[in-house]
């Protein structure tokens, strides 16, 4: 996508096209076509072009539902999958294969069964697009909502594969996030990062696109959740009386990073550094005060079966048959 520089449509070109396609026939296979492509549970596309339902514009609107979607939504799969995987296509808008837009909407045998037929609305997308592009069949404009719409069907049918090829291989604990040609593949190990690439590239050879090797890269999740720790401990430092808060952070983080630095007392004993609970100077009992010792709080066979992701057992006033 970012290999090619924008490029501005003749306006006539560009009005003729958005013509064709809003065509109330037309709009509507287009509709139905993008309804399947959100079919795969696993998948979530957070590039389709919004239209601002509030005050704000929507370019706003579009920014604001990659940040909701992408950017939190990564946070909030970091809690059960253990790795991922960050993967883009090279030059996207640029290799873009103008055919391919006919095989998005119609499937590529029927496409192929109608070759040149100017009734088949993929058909006709095809020749606009060629139009713009001096005759070409590699690549489409880049820099305007209706050609990032048009990548949306390419890249849709492309999920759509990929979805297809996967479950054909077995391959169902995933979750994957795209925004136009960025991908992010949550999965529970490398392995299974590496068998969903392959797939992914395969895909993309049979559209004529394919990955940027140099930009994939797979990192384990527990980095990224201790990153987010570390800044709400930073954030909380900064109040007072977060003593509370700082023991469920550290319920949080102890599997994944042991020595985070909390201070509040109750932290500091799990960490098996000497820590004033409570004064029992005035206790003249010895084996009272052996007892009561702060240092038998903490139970280490407790401690080193926690999880990081906290169970609503551990927190639920009622039993679950209550509700």
């Amino acid at each position: 996508m970012r290999g090619d520089p924008f490029q501005l449509i003749h306006p006539a070109l560009y009005i003729a096209l958005v013509d064709q396609m809003t065509q109330p026939a037309n709009w509507k296979v287009i509709r139905a076509r993008f309804k399947e492509f959100q079919n795969p549970p696993n998948f979530t596309c957070l590039s389709i072009p919004v239209e601002a339902s509030s005050k704000f514009v929507d370019k706003a609107a579009q920014v604001r539902n990659w940040w909701l979607g992408i950017e939190q939504g990564s946070i909030e799969l970091a809690l059960d999958f253990n790795y991922v995987v960050h993967a883009d296509i090279t030059d996207c808008y640029a290799d873009i294969y103008t055919h391919s837009i006919a095989w998005a909407l119609h499937t590529k045998a029927v496409a192929k069964a109608k070759k040149g037929d100017k009734s088949l609305l993929g058909n006709v997308i095809d020749s606009h697009i060629q139009d713009m592009r001096h005759g070409q069949t590699n690549g489409i404009p880049q820099g305007s909502v209706l050609m990032d719409f048009i990548a949306e069907l390419v890249l849709g049918y492309a999920d759509l594969n990929l979805s297809m090829r996967l479950r054909s291989a077995g391959i169902t604990k995933f979750k994957i996030l795209r925004y136009r040609d960025d991908y992010r593949i949550f999965v529970q190990n490398p392995q299974r990062g590496e068998a969903i690439l392959k797939c992914l590239t395969e895909v993309l050879i049979d559209l004529g696109l394919k990955l940027n090797t140099g930009k994939t890269t797979g990192s384990l999740q527990v980095v990224a959740r201790v990153e987010v720790i570390k800044k709400i401990y930073r954030k909380l430092s900064q109040l007072p009386n977060t003593g509370h808060m700082e023991v469920w952070l550290q319920r949080i983080s102890h599997s994944l990073e042991p020595e985070l630095a909390y201070k509040e007392q109750l932290c500091q004993l799990v960490k098996n550094r000497a820590a004033d609970i409570w004064n029992n100077d005035w206790i003249t009992s010895t084996k009272l005060k052996a007892a009561l010792d702060p240092a038998q709080i903490v139970s280490k066979s407790k401690l080193r079966s926690l999880k990081p992701v906290i169970k609503p057992i551990e927190i639920a006033l009622f039993p679950e048959s209550w509700y």
